[in-house]
């Protein structure tokens, strides 16, 4: 859910609304939350839950590290931080697509 109002938000601000503080805000939020959901997958998984999953929710985590830090950077790596904000989304929306996949 935070990654839907984090895209709103970009999208409103490369629209030229200052929104920075706000969106700062739900990164915090939305890098807790990939951790907390890494953390579950990898329970999950030992307990014979899905390779797929434990893997995309790794995955999802790591690029949400990578563009937490590309987003305390600023300016200089917008475009970076915008375009990585593409991919993290297009992951997301896949990620159920991993629950099809055998362990």
């Amino acid at each position: 859910m935070s990654i839907i109002v984090q895209t709103i938000l970009a999208v409103c601000m490369l629209a030229g609304i200052h929104l920075g503080e706000v969106h700062e805000g739900f990164g915090y939020l939305t890098l807790v939350s990939s951790i907390v959901a890494a953390v579950t997958a990898v329970m999950w998984k030992r307990r014979g839950g899905p390779a797929g999953v434990m893997g995309h929710a790794l995955g999802m985590a790591v690029l949400l590290i990578i563009q937490f830090a590309l987003g305390e950077v600023g300016h200089p790596v917008k475009w970076v931080h915008v375009v990585l904000g593409f991919v993290i989304v297009v992951g997301l929306l896949t990620l159920p697509l991993s629950l099809d996949k055998k362990r």
